[in-house]
C-alpha cells in the first residue's frame, strides 16, 4: 500500500507540473514574440545531468537577455554561436524558450506522460 501511495503522489505531482508547464507554453505560443537567439554558453545540470545551452536573444525593444534551456542538448546539435529560433512572452520578456517542438512542449508533455505512467502503475505497485 505504501508504494502505491508513493506512485500516486509522484503521479499527481508530475501531472500537475505538466499541466502548469503546458499552460505556460501555450501562453508563450499564443502571445509570444519570435526572434533569433544564439548559443553563448552551456550550464551543467544538477547531479551531472548533462549540459544545457545558454541562449542570448534581443527583444523587440533592444533589451539583450539570456536564458538556460531546460532541455538537454548535445554540443554537436547546438554548437556555440549557432542561431536558434526563440519565442518570448510579450508580458514577461525573460520567459523564453527555444521555439522548436521539443523546446516548447518537451518538458510539459514529458511530465504529463510520466505522471500518467505513475498513476496507471500505482494499483500494480508491490506492497
Amino acid at each position: 500500500m505504501f508504494v502505491s501511495t508513493i506512485f500516486v503522489c509522484f503521479g499527481v505531482f508530475f501531472v500537475g507540473y505538466g499541466v502548469w508547464h503546458t499552460r505556460r507554453a501555450l501562453a508563450v505560443r499564443r502571445d509570444g514574440v519570435r526572434c533569433d537567439g544564439y548559443v553563448v554558453g552551456r550550464e551543467a545540470g544538477a547531479a551531472g545531468g548533462g549540459l544545457f545551452p545558454v541562449i542570448e536573444y534581443t527583444t523587440a525593444d533592444s533589451h539583450r537577455l539570456r536564458f538556460t534551456s531546460k532541455i538537454h542538448s548535445p554540443a554537436s546539435l547546438l554548437p556555440m554561436k549557432k542561431r536558434v529560433p526563440v519565442r518570448y512572452s510579450a508580458a514577461n520578456k525573460a520567459n523564453a524558450v527555444i521555439d522548436t517542438f521539443i523546446g516548447t512542449w518537451g518538458q510539459g508533455v514529458g511530465s504529463l506522460l510520466l505522471g500518467v505512467a505513475f498513476l496507471v502503475l500505482a494499483p500494480f505497485a508491490p506492497g
